[in-house]
């Protein structure tokens, strides 16, 4: 699965993997915006609650897709290392919220009280990965022997191929 993931990416793992955990930041951020006119407490003039609920649904079907991406090429290509095992908590506890919540929207409909409670759960899940990966990325930031960018990954490939 790791090289699948290298060959997808074009060797460019860690970028890609931050773009796309961005975007699903920004949308989650959305989310909390359409959520809080969906449930009356914002009420600007040109978005009715019913429409901002339905955006909120749909753009939460987009976000669950990326971070699941996110999450198979962070497993596949990085497991699980100690040095890193706050943020893979943080990630595992994020999918496991949003499992609990598709459940109560699809399913369980008594238990629908919970998905405000589910809901601002899955953004900090959210945001405690972006900080956690946050500080592996200071730490072993592109050009770190761990973790090279990709000049870095170009000129290593180059000097070994003048060396054969």
């Amino acid at each position: 699965m790791g090289d699948l993931v290298e060959r997808i990416t074009f060797g460019n793992v860690t970028e890609v993997k931050v773009v796309l955990a961005s975007v699903a930041l920004a949308l989650a951020v959305y989310q909390l915006v359409l959520i809080s006119v969906g449930y009356g407490k914002v009420r600007p003039p040109f978005l009715s609650a019913r429409a901002a609920s339905w955006t909120h649904r749909a753009s939460g079907d987009a976000i669950v897709v990326v971070i699941v991406v996110v999450a198979l090429m962070c497993v596949s290509v990085l497991g699980f290392e100690d040095d890193e095992l706050l943020h893979a908590l943080s990630g595992c506890a994020l999918l496991v919220v949003l499992g609990v919540k598709i459940a109560v929207l699809r399913w369980w409909a008594a238990a629908s009280r919970l998905l405000p409670v589910l809901g601002l759960a899955a953004f900090a899940g959210r945001a405690g990965c972006a900080r956690s990966s946050s500080r592996t990325d200071r730490r072993d930031g592109p050009g770190s022997p761990s973790c090279p960018g990709p000049a870095a990954r170009r000129r290593a490939e180059a000097t070994q191929k003048e060396d054969c």
